[in-house]
């Protein structure tokens, strides 16, 4: 009996690779997401800083006051601009979610199609080494009589 060998097995390999390069772009974005995340975690933290410092003062000067103001200004553009590569980031992680999705449906549907080509050549050699007990057996009782 020949030896198990699946048709489409490079191909399944390329889809694996596949699978995982995706996988791999996928921890990217995510990474990159936390990353924009930190970020908009300490421009918070500024702000608060900030408004604090300014509440703890008991006199401030025109001067003071119009730096301040323009701080916290530029702060929440900051962080504006911040939530906006947050949105961009997040849409870009749902489309790769959607490749990662279906680079996975594909390897699963390979790995099926191996799985049931196995299980046939189980089935045939099964037969076949039945058969070959059979004759065997036929042989011995044969030369027995």
């Amino acid at each position: 009996m020949r030896r198990f060998q699946f048709r489409l097995e490079r191909v399944l390999s390329w889809r694996k690779t596949q699978l995982e390069l995706e996988e791999y772009r996928l921890r990217q974005l995510s990474a990159a997401l936390e990353a924009i995340e930190r970020n908009k975690a300490r421009l918070a933290a500024e702000r608060t800083l900030a408004e604090s410092q300014l509440l703890s003062r008991t006199q401030l000067n025109g001067q003071e006051l119009a730096a301040h103001s323009a701080y916290l200004a530029a702060l929440h553009r900051e962080e504006k601009q911040t939530e906006h590569r947050r949105q961009q980031q997040q849409r870009l992680i749902e489309a790769q979610l959607q490749r990662v999705t279906e680079a996975r449906r594909q390897c699963r549907l390979l790995e099926r199609l191996r799985a049931r080509a196995w299980s046939a050549w189980q089935a045939e050699l099964d037969r076949e080494t039945e058969a070959l007990a059979a004759e065997a057996h036929l042989a011995r009782w044969r030369s027995e009589t």
